[in-house]
């Protein structure tokens, strides 16, 4: 199949490429509308910011992850920590 029309727009997080939305168009070129543009990049946006919001959450939960092991290292002895 022959390619006719491509409409690509990239999805930004956190200042880096992290996707694309690719659309293709195959039997005759098609232009899309001004109004249908701005809804892809608004699709775009909206991933994006969903994306950098799950990406803070789990970059938060990781961060409760590490302080907890710190703690429970500073609550062993050094020979509990070897044994294990």
């Amino acid at each position: 199949m022959k390619v006719t029309s491509t409409l690509v727009i990239a999805i930004i997080v956190n200042k880096r490429l992290w996707g694309l939305y690719s659309f293709h168009g195959y039997r005759h070129p098609i232009r899309p509308s001004a109004r249908t543009r701005f809804l892809c990049e608004m699709a775009s946006v909206m991933t994006s910011m969903v994306m950098e919001s799950l990406t803070r959450s789990n970059d938060a939960a990781r961060l409760v992850e590490i302080d907890q092991t710190l703690v429970n290292l500073q609550e062993m002895s050094i020979i509990d920590y070897m044994s294990n």
